[in-house]
């Protein structure tokens, strides 16, 4: 249970708690099973509390200091954080369903299991984070920074990714259903054993991205670079290349080179078909 003099300094305000950590340095505050739904938290310096277990459900955290805190099951569905600060610090199975971490700088934390159904991540740094097992179903993180991260068993079924970068992020046997990935960074970006089914594709960065054993049924590729992918094993129903770049590709054994442009609307079966563009914009 959180330690009632820490609760006491916590509850003054910003400018009250900052002064106390200054003068106590050593002290490692506990906030552990605090229950303060929508505390107001804006500008407070959390660096390093151990809070896990916390409800703050419906906080306002706009440009607060999480960083490098126990931050494990803690509540905060719904929680205003934008421009929060919260590198290296650990939500392994935290509650942000529905948070707004927006412009957030989130590089190297943990969030392992967290439920971050519907959140949103637009244009967050999430450099290295790991959101192994997490729930990011109906997020938006259009724009966001996800390089090096981890996403294995991840969900982000309908999902807004436009435009974010996963370069070099692993996200083996993720769920990206109907996803939306039109223009993002994937370069030697993981997906091996993904489902991808329904997601839009579109003029994607993904050379020597690794598509392995992927569900990419009714996926849609039109104009995307694939220069070098390994497509081996992927079930390819309805999926369209039209004018992509596969050069070098990896489809079945066979290293697809030096195809003309305008033949690349490439189907199941593997044949030099130009289709027809068959799905329609977003935007209809």
């Amino acid at each position: 249970m959180a330690n009632l003099d820490h609760v006491t300094h916590l509850k003054a305000g910003a400018a009250q708690w900052a002064s106390w950590r200054q003068a106590q340095p050593e002290i490692i505050p506990d906030l552990t099973g605090l229950v303060l739904a929508g505390m107001d938290l804006q500008g407070y310096d959390l660096t390093g509390v151990d809070i896990s277990g916390a409800d703050l459900s419906g906080c306002r955290a706009q440009d607060a200091t999480f960083s490098e805190g126990n931050w494990n099951q803690v509540t905060l569905r719904g929680m205003d954080g934008r421009s929060l600060q919260a590198s290296q610090s650990s939500f392994v199975g935290a509650s942000l369903a529905g948070a707004n971490l927006q412009d957030a700088d989130l590089r190297g934390a943990n969030f392992m299991g967290a439920d971050l159904a519907n959140a949103n991540l637009a244009d967050a740094d999430l450099t290295g984070v790991d959101l192994s097992a997490a729930n990011l179903s109906g997020a938006n993180l259009s724009g966001a920074v996800f390089n090096r991260g981890l996403a294995r068993h991840t969900s982000f079924a309908r999902a807004l990714l436009n435009g974010a970068s996963l370069c070099e992020a692993d996200l083996s046997d993720a769920n990206l259903s109907d996803a939306n990935l039109i223009g993002a960074q994937l370069y030697r970006t993981t997906f091996h054993r993904a489902r991808l089914a329904g997601a839009y594709l579109t003029q994607i960065y993904g050379v020597s991205a690794d598509f392995r054993e992927a569900d990419l049924s009714g996926a849609d590729f039109r104009w995307a670079n694939l220069q070098q992918v390994s497509l081996l094993g992927c079930e390819m129903e309805d999926a369209c290349f039209l004018y992509a770049n596969l050069r070098l590709a990896e489809v079945a054994g066979t290293v697809l080179a030096d195809l003309p442009q305008e033949t690349m609307g490439l189907c199941k079966p593997w044949e030099a078909l130009l289709k027809q563009d068959w799905r329609p914009s977003l935007g209809e």
